[in-house]
């Protein structure tokens, strides 16, 4: 089956959905030339700006990569964290290694405890199918506390009880 040219599929977006989408773009670029004209923007949107009126593509998509990377890591880790925590979760130790692409986890569990293990395992899978399509991904590490090792120094500890997280928390 042969799609006419320039007309749009089943999956398309409508009219409506279209105007509204410009008109969202619109208001948003106006907003930014006035936080540019009046200097109250942000550093970042300075730079992306600056790279963009300047043509320097190669900064300009280095700052959208950049952003972009923080974006999925974000999503990986809160999503991460939500599922441990909704599906109770018990570890002795918990320390995450992020990148600008992935996401390391080192989880130690208590001995023989093969639950919090494949919840651990259905979490990353999870989070992997949500994002690796787009170059992201977490992957995590489990010891066993008979194991007796210690969290890798490039890692940094969570701990739970002296944080704020709550399931759908943002960081």
């Amino acid at each position: 089956m042969q799609v006419a040219q320039n007309q749009p599929t089943s999956s398309a977006f409508s009219p409506e959905k279209m105007d509204s989408f410009f008109e969202e773009m619109i208001a948003t670029l106006n907003a930014d030339h006035l936080m540019l004209e009046t200097n109250t923007a942000t550093e970042e949107k300075r730079k992306f700006y600056s790279a963009v009126i300047n043509k320097n593509e190669l900064e300009a998509v280095s700052i959208t990569r950049m952003t972009s990377s923080m974006y999925f890591v974000k999503r990986l880790l809160t999503g991460y964290l939500d599922e441990i925590t909704n599906k109770g979760v018990k570890l002795n130790k918990l320390a995450f290694d992020l990148s600008d692409a992935k996401i390391l986890v080192w989880a130690e569990v208590n001995e023989e405890d093969d639950e919090t293990v494949n919840k651990l395992i259905l979490a990353e899978a999870k989070m992997n199918a949500e994002c690796s399509a787009y170059g992201f991904h977490i992957s995590t590490t489990v010891v066993d506390t008979s194991d007796k090792m210690d969290i890798p120094l490039h890692y940094k500890k969570f701990d739970f009880s002296n944080s704020n997280w709550h399931p759908s928390t943002t960081i």
